[in-house]
């Protein structure tokens, strides 16, 4: 029911994106979810708040409260 298209404000951001991330939290350096939005800003021109990163990891299976990780 959630996933049902047409609920809801459109998505602004692509998978590509998320591949973007994903490749930011493999780097040995941990990012913030407000650090996080403000690169996908400045980099993609994506613009995403912190708590729609929040619920991002959560969904994809990152795990942590303020630095965002990816478990392979």
């Amino acid at each position: 029911m959630w996933e049902a298209p047409g609920r809801g404000k459109k998505r602004s951001w692509q998978e590509e994106d998320w591949q973007v991330v994903e490749k930011y939290l493999v780097q040995d350096r941990r990012y913030s979810a407000r650090q996080l939005s403000q690169k996908l800003l400045e980099e993609r021109q994506i613009e995403l708040g912190t708590e729609q990163i929040r619920r991002l990891l959560k969904k994809k299976g990152g795990v942590g409260n303020v630095s965002a990780t990816v478990q392979h």
